[in-house]
């Protein structure tokens, strides 16, 4: 069972252009459970069912790799307390991120972003969550490209 119903999700799509968006979220599957990447990739096997071929399903299911099928967008995150999923067919990629308030350190914030950005973000959390969503979209090495990525606009789109 998600912590996020239907409806709350369906919102979201639509602020977001992305109208069959799925958001699913447990905290069954944060890092302070047994098997929690397995269960998280297990969960959104059996969503997309027959959609994705028995190879794509394999590939999934194989924590080694970057869960990806013909057609559907897929991102995974978690935290300690909980962990999630959302995945969509549109062609856009897709970047989600999910992070415990308190966690991130100022210090990291401030090696990483620029100070526009730390003064204009509602939370240093949502900065973080922001740039690392960004960055699964753009599929991208981490270390090389999370300072190059500007987050300048935090306007509510409902």
């Amino acid at each position: 069972m998600s912590l996020i119903d239907d409806s709350t999700g369906e919102l979201i799509g639509r602020s977001l252009g992305c109208t069959d968006l799925k958001i699913v979220l447990s905290p069954n599957w944060g890092s302070n459970q047994n098997q929690y990447r397995l269960l998280i990739r297990q969960d959104i096997s059996s969503q997309l069912g027959a959609e994705i071929t028995e190879t794509e399903n394999v590939q999934l299911l194989d924590l080694s790799q970057v869960p990806r099928a013909a057609g559907i967008q897929i991102s995974i995150s978690h935290c300690r307390s909980m962990g999630g999923y959302v995945f969509s067919r549109r062609s856009e990629r897709l970047g989600f991120d999910i992070e415990e308030i308190g966690r991130v350190k100022t210090s990291i914030l401030e090696r990483v972003c620029s100070p526009q950005e730390l003064n204009e973000a509602p939370e240093r959390e949502a900065l973080w969550v922001a740039k690392e969503a960004t960055l699964k979209a753009l599929d991208l090495d981490q270390k090389m490209i999370i300072t190059q990525i500007q987050i300048d606009s935090w306007a509510a789109k409902v």
